[in-house]
């Protein structure tokens, strides 16, 4: 009866131990996934040939497709640059993840960098 005993509770710490470890790599998928859900949606609109056109001519545009395409409960800040040093202005004490996206000019080499910095509200 002993060692059923100590079989039982060997069993029962070892689902508490899984359960644990299960809930702690769950919570650490869903950080990193802004960060795809962020890229998405800028791919999205480049597949889509507006990408361009927004970030040289129509940044309002840009920032209504991305809180539509961006999931309700994070907030993001997005800043087009033409040199590769892009930093963000006044960005929360917070986790964030940030995406650089390059484009081209059509018919010469422009190269514009888009930064998109997201974060959880």
């Amino acid at each position: 009866m002993k060692g059923f005993i100590l079989t039982l509770e060997a069993g029962i710490a070892a689902v508490i131990m899984f359960s644990f470890l299960f809930v702690v790599i769950q919570l650490q998928a869903g950080e990193p996934e802004l960060s795809r859900i962020s890229y998405s949606c800028l791919k999205d609109l480049d597949n889509k040939g507006y990408l361009r056109f927004y970030a040289l001519n129509d940044e309002n545009s840009l920032n209504q497709y991305l809180e539509d395409c961006l999931p309700t409960l994070s907030d993001f800040q997005i800043k087009v640059c033409n040199t590769s040093i892009c930093p963000a202005d006044n960005l929360p004490s917070k986790d964030i993840f940030l995406t650089g996206y390059i484009i081209a000019g059509d018919t010469e080499f422009n190269q514009t960098l888009i930064n998109l910095w997201v974060w959880s509200k």
